[in-house]
């Protein structure tokens, strides 16, 4: 039975900056990566999006799998997040035991100078119950970053902290929002790993997005 979590928006302020949604209105997809569905593993992430192992069954660490479920190692036994997806699969990832990036993807397709938000949904999978890690285990802590194409100076990036374990599943969804380059179209997205893998420190990651961010509109009436 999939559990579709509640949408968490993140006010604090971190060292690089803090996580924003589009307040305006918002676009049609333009990149979408639910990691598709069915009933086997996989299939294996494009050659250079990672450096972690693909495994087609249960991730040790760092190792990943993209599966329609999260029956490993006493894991929360949930779906993917992905609305009315039968047997969808998500992104799972148990964190090597050095912190470091472990995702890299370019996307294209944008139009220069013009606002976006890129958003993404995660999950911990290790519940806080679980008797054979201390303290619940080790929390996951995700930096997001969107780096120019050309120079891979960041655009954008903000932190989501210490996650730790929750007793039932909890999506939760994390937007960034950023202006293009000028005379570019595409962006890099990263997601580095700030904590190291052991006992805990086991995700999920599922619905990525870029779509456009338009104006606020307003209606008033006279």
């Amino acid at each position: 039975m999939k559990k579709i979590g509640f949408l968490f928006f993140i006010i604090s302020q971190f060292a690089m900056g803090q996580f924003s949604f589009c307040e305006g209105s918002k676009g049609d997809s333009i990149f979408t990566e639910d990691f598709g569905s069915g009933t086997t593993y996989g299939p294996a992430l494009p050659a250079g999006v990672t450096n972690y192992n693909y495994v087609a069954g249960c991730p040790n660490d760092g190792s990943y799998t993209i599966y329609n479920s999260n029956n490993c190692f006493g894991w929360h036994s949930n779906g993917d997040h992905t609305p009315g997806d039968t047997n969808g699969k998500h992104l799972i990832v148990n964190a090597s035991y050095t912190a470091g990036e472990f995702y890299s993807r370019t996307v294209s397709g944008l139009c220069e100078n013009t606002t976006y938000e890129f958003s993404a949904w995660l999950i911990n999978l290790l519940p806080n119950s679980t008797p054979n890690c201390p303290n619940g285990g080790i929390p996951i802590n995700i930096k997001f970053q969107i780096l120019n194409a050309i120079d891979n100076s960041v655009l954008v990036e903000a932190d989501t902290g210490d996650l730790s374990g929750t007793l039932t599943p909890n999506w939760n969804q994390y937007a960034l929002t950023f202006t293009s380059p000028p005379g570019q179209t595409n962006v890099v997205l990263k997601m580095i790993n700030n904590g190291a893998g052991g006992c805990g420190n086991d995700l999920g990651i599922d619905d990525i997005m870029f779509r456009s961010c338009g104006d606020l509109t307003t209606l008033t009436t006279g």
